[in-house]
């Protein structure tokens, strides 16, 4: 123990002296005056709490006296108050004060990680106050936003806080029940690194550290899902609503730690002004040039934002269709709702059946965590197979016939099935392809399922929903489903030397 508070206290130095050097090398880069005149202030400080921790935060401001619209940023899972500084400077040069933190537990933070549990909430009315008292900031207009952890604990905030006008969500999840057991299947990879980077760069709790260990060792499931409901903005989304905060919401289509269908079915629940973007790539990659000061339309869209529903000088974005989806080709298109982005559903009867060995992988794939996602989204490539080479004793594959005409998929396909194990408990994991002349098969969308505690040899009738998606199948291609038991990405359930039998019923698509 004592050598651990030893390398702890170093680390605590070191960065305490690295960041005020690092922010003055980082806001010389950007000149301080802006097209306009306006000037800005920066400070770097400790904002003290009820409960006697102090929060590291990061203060850029404009120099004249405001009052100020204000918006909060708490800092991502691993991320530290400087993380937004690029951003922080552009809207301070536009008349914000803005407040970037690192939230408890974590960096130079006191206190112990609490995972947007009740502390770190109870911490943003305290910032708040903070920065009313310390700050040319207006009451009346304050705002929050965020990438990932801190996009959670800005939309739980503003159900508990109603001086909360405005919310930029970003990388986030809405029930972090859903995310983390989709489909009952556990994502292993990404949640046990949020807990490497938990205990590297800060404290987590007793409580945060048993809850991450029985993620792990798959036990205690009831209490974690409590654990889970308490950290997830759906559970809170009748007080959003009477608060009325403007809620900007944005995903990519292949986050791997928070898939975007949880987050459409929270965007369908609100009923305060709201936008919903959903584009290629994993998570926070689409944000992250724009963290560097490179352009970045999600950033563009939540400048917009704050400018109609905290400054009010410019209020344009709240009268475009407020569903944004970047297609796989990288159109961008714009909806009234989620519900007309497609206008009809496209059913492929399937009439397949394989039996197929179970826990053996194939070449079908979601990627590789956070990399494959990344690379199609920046280079329009997702996840390849070759179909031929999928085996037919792991996988059961079916593939349709040549398209007359293109497939405009836009929202989430559904697929009927029954399974029919030879164990109580595995997994199943469900790719859709677009596949050319030459059986390469591009990834449109996945996901998992995990079944427990069934009686072997009886069936299971399901209706999955895969994750969303805004693909152009071309004419001349073919749909493949392939559903086999095993991918890196998740945590399964597959007994050795089981089998399971899988029974392809029908595929409806969502389209234009």
């Amino acid at each position: 123990m004592s050598v651990f508070r030893r390398v702890s206290g170093t680390r605590s130095v070191i960065l305490s002296n690295l960041v005020p050097a690092l922010l003055a090398a980082i806001v010389s880069i950007v000149p301080v005056q802006s097209a306009v005149g306006q000037t800005i202030d920066v400070r770097v400080l400790d904002i003290p709490t009820r409960d006697g921790i102090t929060l590291h935060a990061t203060i850029v401001a404009p120099a004249t006296p405001g009052p100020h619209p204000a918006i909060i940023f708490p800092a991502s899972w691993g991320g530290p108050s400087l993380e937004y500084v690029f951003q922080a400077q552009r809207l301070a040069r536009r008349g914000y004060v803005t407040v970037s933190y690192t939230a408890r537990g974590l960096y130079l933070s006191g206190g112990e990680a609490d995972v947007a549990g009740p502390r770190d909430i109870a911490d943003v009315s305290d910032v708040i106050d903070w920065t009313i008292a310390h700050t040319a900031t207006d009451p009346a207009r304050i705002g929050m936003g965020g990438i990932s952890y801190g996009g959670l604990i800005s939309l739980i905030a503003a159900a508990h806080d109603s001086r909360i006008k405005a919310v930029a969500a970003m990388s986030v999840a809405a029930d972090l029940v859903d995310a983390f057991y989709t489909n009952q299947t556990r994502r292993v990879q990404v949640v046990t690194l949020l807990e490497l980077v938990g205990n590297v760069i800060g404290r987590l709790s007793v409580e945060s550290a048993a809850r991450f260990l029985d993620y792990r060792l798959n036990r205690n499931i009831p209490v974690m899902s409590d654990w889970g409901r308490v950290r997830s903005p759906a559970t809170y989304v009748a007080s959003i609503n009477a608060n009325r905060p403007a809620i900007l919401l944005a995903n990519a289509y292949g986050d791997s730690l928070f898939p975007p269908n949880q987050l459409v079915e929270f965007y369908n629940a609100l009923a305060t002004p709201k936008r919903l973007r959903l584009a290629p790539g994993d998570h926070a990659t689409v944000e992250i040039p724009g963290l560097f000061g490179l352009p970045a339309d999600v950033w563009t869209d939540v400048h917009r934002w704050f400018d109609a529903h905290l400054a009010g000088t410019d209020p344009s974005i709240s009268t475009e269709n407020p569903v944004v989806l970047t297609t796989h080709d990288r159109r961008v298109e714009s909806y009234p709702s989620w519900e007309q982005s497609a206008t009809r559903v496209q059913t492929f009867s399937l009439g397949h059946t394989a039996r197929i060995r179970s826990g053996i992988d194939t070449f079908a794939t979601a990627g590789l965590l956070f990399v494959s996602n990344a690379i199609d989204q920046l280079l329009g490539i997702p996840p390849l197979v070759w179909v031929p080479a999928v085996s037919r004793f792991d996988a059961v594959v079916w593939q349709g016939p040549l398209l007359g005409s293109p497939q405009r998929i836009r929202g989430m396909p559904q697929l009927d099935l029954t399974a029919t194990p030879s164990a109580a408990t595995g997994t199943l994991v469900i790719y859709l392809y677009d596949v050319n002349l030459f059986g390469t098969g591009r990834l449109i969308t996945q996901i998992p399922y995990t079944y427990s505690n069934v009686t072997p040899g009886a069936p299971i009738a399901l209706n999955i929903a895969l994750n969303a998606a805004a693909y152009d199948v071309p004419a001349g291609h073919r749909l493949a489903v392939i559903v086999d038991t095993k991918d890196p990405l998740y945590g399964d359930l597959n007994q050795p030397g089981s089998s399971v039998v899988v029974s392809l019923a029908s595929l409806d698509l969502p389209v234009r």
